[in-house]
C-alpha cells in the first residue's frame, strides 16, 4: 500500500489558495496568499511592482481589521461597513471577499456598485493594479504589461460595467465594478441576480436613486437567496439608518473602520464671497504659488463653470510665466465630470508636470470637477465650492464637505471652503436629500414596473418618496404610453425599458420607424446622451477665437432646431471620416463626437436586437423629412413645449406655466411659436436649451390626452391651441372639400350609386339610369338636401349608343366632370343543373355580366375622358374615375351562386389597374371600392333568407355598411385627400374579407 494515501500532494500545499474554504477563511490565511509568490487568480508569478503595492496596501486602515471582517462576514449575510474615505474600504473589501467566496471557481462573480461612472473606472482599474495587473512605469509613464508576470488585466478578471461601456469578460471576470444604475438594468432581466454571490453598495449615503431601489429589492431577495451575501458601505454615520433598515430577524452587524490616519486642516473665508468663481481662481493661484508639491482639488457646480475655470487658471499662469518665468511652476488643469469620455477622466491620475529647471518651483495638477470626485480620487488640497439648487437656499452639505477633507493623500491635507464658518454649520443642511426625494422618478418607476413591483406606494424604501412625486412619474409614463391606465406595463413600456435612456429619449428611437427616420432619430438621441446638454462640451469657444468659432457653428446650424443641427453636425463629421482635426477646425468636441458614435453604436445594436427598422428615406424634398424627424421629437418630448409669450423672445412653458427665455447657445434663427426643449436651466434667469421649432398640430395629434382642451386652464397657451385645433379641422376639411366640383354617377337613381349623390349633390351631381321615373324620384329626394343641385340624363350605359348620348348631353351641360362613378350593375344568379357538380352556365348572363361590369365602365370612361382630363388639369385632387365593384371577387363560397356576377367584378378589378396606368400621365386617377353588404336593390339585406342577410351574421363587425361608411370612401378618392393615389381598391366590408369560410 502507497504511503501517500490520505496525504495531501506537495505540489497542493505550494497552491496559494490552498485550505482555502469558501467563506469560512481567515486573515492570516488570505494574507499568506497575498503574499505568496504565485498569484491566487493566475497561479502566475507575482511582479515587484505588485510587492511595493501590498506593502502599500497593508497601511490602510482596513488592512489592520481584515480578521474582524471574515469573522462578520461568515456568520452574516448583510453587513453594514462605515469608514470614511481614504480608509481602503472601497478597494480592500471586494477583494477580502474574493478571497473568500473565491468566485472564479463557481462561475460566480462579486459585484461592488458605485454611484458614478468614473469612481467605477477608476476603482476597478485601482484594484487590478493591487491585484498584480497593468501598472504605470513610473519613470516614462507607460502602461505595462508582462506576460511573465500574473497580470490580471482589466476587463478580464477585474472589470467595470458602466452605461455605454462594458469592459468584463463572461466566464473570466470574477469581481465587477458597476454603477447602481447598471445592477438594476441587470435586475430586470434576473430579478434573483443568480450571477452574483456577493454584492457590495458602495457610497451608499450618496443614495442615488438606484442605490436605494436595489437596497430595497435585495432586502427582499436576502429572504429568498440565502446564499447571496450584501454588503452595504458608507462614509458617514447614516450606516445606523442602514443598519435599522436592513433588520430582517436581528439588525445587521456594523463595521467599524477607524478613520484617516492623518492630519487635515480646514480654512474658511473670514466674510461672503460675492463671486465664488473668481474667489476660487484667487485660492488656486495662492496655493499653487505658495505652497509646496501637492495637487489641488476644486470643486465648481457643472461642466461650463469646470471648463471656464480651466481656460482661466492656465492664461493666468501664463501670464505670470511670461512676466518672470521664475514665479510659479508649471500648472495642468484638468477638468473632471460626468460626460466626459473614459480616457479624458483618467487624465486624474497623470502625474503633475516637473519643474522648468531642477531649482524652480513645482508643477501641480490641478483636477477641477463637479462632485463625481466627493468620494472618487485622492488629493491633497481641496477648495469646497457647493451646488446651488433651485429648490434651496443652501450650497451644499457640511456631510460632503467632511468626505472631501478625506480625499488626500497621507502626508497631509489643507481644505478651504468658500464659506464662512457661519455659514458651514448653520446655514447648510447637515446632509444633502435622498436622490429619491427630489428627482423625476419617471424611469426608476419604469424599471421598478418591470423588475414586477406591484404597489409602488408600499414598496420597502428605505426614505419613501412623495406619493404626488410618484404620481407624476406614473402619469408622465401613462402619457408616454409606457403604462395602462391600471399601471400595468405596455409592450412598448417594456421596449422603452430596454434602453439605457430617459423614458421619452427611448419612446423617441422606439416611433421613429413610423415616420421613416430612424437612423436620423438615433444619431440625435446619440448626440443629447453623448453630451449631456447642447451648449458645451459639443461646441468649443475659446476666448480668443470667439468670432471664427461663432463662424464655424452659424456654417452648421440647421435654422429649424438645435436638435437638427446635432443632427447636421454629426453627418458631417461622419462625411469626413470621423476625422478629430475636422471637429477641432470646426471649433466641435472631438470626444463628444466621439462618444456620441460609439453610444449610437450601443443604441442600435439594441434597436436591431429588439426587431426595429432601422431604415430612413432620403427624402428630394428635405422639408418634408425635417418634419418627420420633428414628429418623432414630439412624440417624445411633448411635455416639454413651450409657447411663444411675446416678440421679446420670450416664451412660457406649457405644462407649469414657467416663463423662460431661449438659451444664448441656441441655433434658432426666429421665434417660432411653439418649441420642445430638451432641458430646463436655471442660471442668472430661467433658460430652455437645446430647442427645436414643432407645429401645434402635431401636439394634438401625437398626445391628445395630454392636450386635451376641456382639460386645460383658460388661459394664453389654450387659446393658442385651440386655434390650432381649428385648424387642424379646416385642414381636414380642406383635405375632404369638394366645393364646386361636379360628380357623375352611373346607376345613380337608386341603392349605392343614390348614397353617392347624396354625399355630393351640394356641389352640383348628375345621375344617369335606363329608368326615367326612378331619376326623377331619385332628384326629387337629392332637392329636399339641396335644391336644384342634381340633375339626371337618361341613357342606357349597357349600349355604346346609350354611352354615346351620355356623353353628348353631359358636354352640352357646360359644366366641369370632377368626378365620374362608374357604379351602374345588376345581378343573375346561376342556373342549377341537376346532378351536376356545377351550374348551367348560362352564356347570355354571363355576356350581359360582363359587358355591364367590364366594357361598361371602359366605354363610359373613354368617351368622358376628355373632360376629365380638362378637370385634372385644374389640380386640386380633380378628375377622378371611381369604379363601384363588390368584394364578391374574393368571397367564393358568397358568390358561389353567382359565378357570373363574381367574375365580372374580379374584371373591374384588372380594369382598374389598366385604366389608372393609361390616364395616370394625363393626372386622372382611376380607383375601386369594393362594398361588402350594403343595403341595395341587388341584394335585399332585410329578407332573413337572403345570402347579404346571412352573410351579416358573419361580419366581423356585426351589421351591415350604411350610407357614411361608403361616403367616407367615396369622398377619399374624390378629393384632395386620395390625390396620391391611383389604381387601388378599397373594400368597405366590415372586416368580411378577414372570414374565410363566409356564409354558403
Amino acid at each position: 500500500m502507497s504511503k501517500n494515501i490520505g496525504k495531501t500532494p506537495a505540489s497542493a500545499e505550494k497552491e496559494p489558495l490552498f485550505g482555502f474554504m469558501p467563506r469560512n477563511v481567515k486573515a492570516d490565511q488570505v494574507q499568506r496568499a497575498m503574499e505568496h509568490e504565485l498569484n491566487a487568480f493566475t497561479k502566475k508569478p507575482h511582479s515587484a511592482q505588485y510587492m511595493k503595492i501590498l506593502t502599500a496596501r497593508k497601511k490602510l486602515p482596513v488592512f489592520a481589521q481584515m480578521e474582524e471582517f471574515y469573522n462578520m462576514f461568515t456568520k452574516h449575510q448583510i453587513i453594514i461597513v462605515v469608514g470614511e474615505t481614504g480608509s481602503g474600504k472601497t478597494t480592500q473589501i471586494p477583494q477580502f471577499v474574493a478571497y473568500s467566496d473565491l468566485p472564479h471557481t463557481k462561475g460566480k462573480l462579486v459585484a461592488c456598485t458605485q454611484p458614478r461612472r468614473v469612481a467605477a473606472m477608476s476603482v476597478a482599474k485601482r484594484v487590478a493594479d493591487e491585484m498584480d495587473g497593468t501598472y504605470t512605469n513610473p519613470a516614462d509613464n507607460r502602461t505595462v504589461l508582462t506576460a511573465r508576470y500574473s497580470t490580471v488585466q482589466l476587463g478580464k478578471q477585474v472589470g467595470y460595467s458602466i452605461r455605454f461601456e462594458d469592459m468584463t469578460e463572461p466566464g473570466t471576470t470574477f469581481l465587477k465594478y458597476m454603477t447602481d444604475g447598471m445592477l438594476l438594468r441587470e435586475a430586470m432581466n434576473d430579478p434573483t441576480l443568480q450571477r452574483y454571490s456577493t454584492i457590495i453598495l458602495d457610497e451608499a449615503h450618496e443614495r442615488t436613486l438606484a442605490t436605494d431601489i436595489i437596497m430595497g429589492l435585495l432586502k427582499s431577495l436576502a429572504k429568498r437567496r440565502s446564499d447571496l451575501k450584501i454588503i452595504v458601505m458608507s462614509a458617514t454615520l447614516d450606516a445606523l439608518k442602514f443598519q435599522k433598515y436592513f433588520t430582517i430577524d436581528t439588525p445587521a452587524p456594523l463595521f467599524k473602520v477607524p478613520g484617516r490616519t492623518h492630519p487635515v486642516e480646514i480654512f474658511y473665508t473670514p466674510e461672503p464671497e460675492p463671486d465664488y468663481m473668481e474667489t476660487a481662481m484667487r485660492a488656486v493661484l495662492m496655493i499653487h504659488r505658495a505652497e509646496g508639491p501637492g495637487d489641488i482639488l476644486l470643486f465648481l457646480t457643472g461642466e461650463e463653470e469646470i471648463e471656464d475655470a480651466c481656460r482661466m487658471i492656465k492664461l493666468e499662469v501664463d501670464y505670470l510665466q511670461n512676466q518672470d518665468p521664475d514665479s510659479v511652476g508649471p500648472i495642468a488643469c484638468i477638468p473632471l465630470y460626468s460626460s466626459l469620455p473614459p480616457q479624458q477622466q483618467q487624465r486624474i491620475f497623470d502625474a503633475a508636470p516637473p519643474p522648468r529647471s531642477p531649482d524652480g518651483p513645482p508643477g501641480r495638477k490641478v483636477v477641477i470637477s463637479t462632485n463625481v470626485a466627493e468620494t472618487s480620487l485622492t488629493i491633497r488640497h481641496c477648495l469646497c465650492r457647493g451646488s446651488r439648487f433651485l429648490e434651496t437656499k443652501g450650497l451644499q452639505s457640511p456631510h460632503s464637505c467632511r468626505i472631501v477633507a478625506g480625499l488626500s493623500d497621507f502626508q497631509g491635507i489643507s481644505t478651504a471652503t468658500l464659506y464662512t464658518e457661519k455659514d458651514f454649520m448653520k446655514e447648510l443642511e447637515e446632509q444633502t436629500h435622498p436622490e429619491i426625494l427630489r428627482s423625476n422618478l419617471a424611469n426608476t418607476v419604469l424599471e421598478m414596473v418591470k423588475l414586477g413591483v406591484k404597489d409602488l406606494v408600499r414598496f420597502d424604501y428605505i426614505d419613501a418618496p412623495a406619493p404626488e412625486t410618484l404620481m407624476r412619474a406614473l402619469e408622465l409614463l401613462n402619457y408616454l404610453a409606457a403604462l395602462d391606465n391600471k399601471g400595468n406595463i405596455t409592450s412598448l413600456g417594456s421596449m422603452m425599458s430596454e434602453f439605457p435612456l430617459d423614458p421619452q429619449l427611448a419612446k423617441m428611437l422606439i416611433v421613429s420607424p413610423e415616420f421613416k427616420c430612424s437612423q436620423d432619430v438615433l444619431t440625435i438621441v446619440a448626440m443629447l446622451s453623448g453630451t449631456a446638454s447642447f451648449s458645451y462640451p459639443t461646441w468649443i469657444r475659446p476666448s480668443y477665437r470667439m468670432k471664427e468659432a461663432d463662424a464655424a457653428k452659424q456654417l452648421l446650424t440647421v435654422p429649424d432646431g438645435d436638435h437638427l443641427t446635432l443632427l447636421n453636425v454629426y453627418n458631417e463629421y461622419k462625411k469626413n471620416e470621423y476625422d478629430k482635426n475636422w471637429a477641432w477646425n470646426n471649433y466641435i468636441s472631438g470626444r463628444s463626437l466621439a462618444q456620441a458614435s460609439n453610444v449610437r453604436s450601443q443604441l442600435q445594436r439594441i434597436m436591431e436586437r429588439l426587431g426595429l427598422n432601422l431604415g430612413s428615406v432620403e427624402y428630394k424634398n428635405q422639408t418634408a423629412h425635417s418634419e418627420n424627424i420633428r414628429r418623432a421629437l414630439v412624440c417624445g418630448f411633448f411635455m416639454q413645449v413651450a409657447h411663444k409669450k411675446d416678440d421679446a423672445g420670450n416664451y412660457i412653458t406649457v405644462k407649469d406655466n414657467q416663463p423662460v427665455a431661449l438659451h444664448p447657445s441656441s441655433g434658432l434663427r426666429s421665434q417660432p411659436e411653439w418649441i420642445i426643449f430638451n432641458e430646463f436651466v436655471l442660471t442668472k434667469q430661467p433658460y430652455i436649451r437645446t430647442v427645436t421649432d414643432v407645429k401645434p398640430q402635431w401636439l394634438l395629434q401625437f398626445a391628445p390626452a395630454y392636450f386635451d382642451l376641456s382639460l386645460l386652464p383658460d388661459d394664453d397657451t389654450k387659446r393658442a391651441l385651440q386655434r390650432a385645433s381649428n385648424q387642424v379641422m379646416s385642414y381636414s376639411a380642406n383635405l375632404f372639400d369638394s366645393t364646386g366640383r361636379t360628380a357623375l354617377v352611373t346607376g345613380g337613381a337608386t341603392g349605392l350609386g343614390f348614397w353617392m349623390a347624396k354625399a355630393w349633390v351640394k356641389n352640383g351631381v348628375y345621375i344617369t339610369g335606363r329608368r326615367e321615373q326612378k331619376l326623377q324620384e331619385a332628384v326629387a329626394k337629392l332637392d329636399r338636401i339641396a335644391a336644384d343641385r342634381a340633375l339626371y340624363i337618361v341613357a342606357d350605359v349597357s349600349s355604346q349608343d346609350g354611352i354615346d348620348k351620355l356623353a353628348r348631353e353631359y358636354s352640352s351641360q357646360e359644366t366641369s366632370l370632377d368626378v365620374l362613378v362608374n357604379n351602374a350593375g345588376t345581378t343573375e344568379y346561376d342556373v342549377p343543373a341537376p346532378g351536376a357538380p356545377l351550374a348551367a352556365f348560362d352564356q347570355g348572363a354571363w355576356g350581359r355580366q360582363l359587358n355591364l361590369h367590364s366594357w361598361s365602365p371602359a366605354a363610359v370612361t373613354s368617351a368622358l375622358a376628355p373632360l376629365l382630363i380638362e378637370a385634372a388639369k385644374k389640380g386640386e385632387g380633380r378628375g377622378n374615375v371611381v369604379i363601384i365593384s363588390s368584394i364578391a371577387e374574393d368571397m367564393w363560397p358568397a358568390a358561389s351562386t353567382m359565378t357570373a356576377y363574381a367574375v365580372s367584378k374580379a374584371a373591374e378589378g384588372a380594369l382598374t389597374k389598366i385604366l389608372a396606368n393609361k390616364l395616370v400621365a394625363h393626372g386622372v386617377r382611376v380607383n375601386t371600392i369594393k362594398p361588402g353588404t350594403f343595403p341595395s336593390e341587388l341584394n335585399d339585406i332585410t329578407n332573413p333568407s337572403s345570402t347579404s342577410a346571412r352573410a351579416a351574421n358573419v361580419v366581423p363587425m356585426k351589421r351591415n355598411g350604411g350610407a357614411d361608411d361608403l361616403a367616407g370612401a367615396f369622398l377619399y378618392f374624390a378629393t384632395k385627400a386620395g390625390a396620391y393615389v391611383t389604381g387601388q381598391k378599397l373594400a368597405i366590408d366590415g372586416g368580411f374579407g378577414m372570414v374565410l369560410n363566409g356564409p354558403a
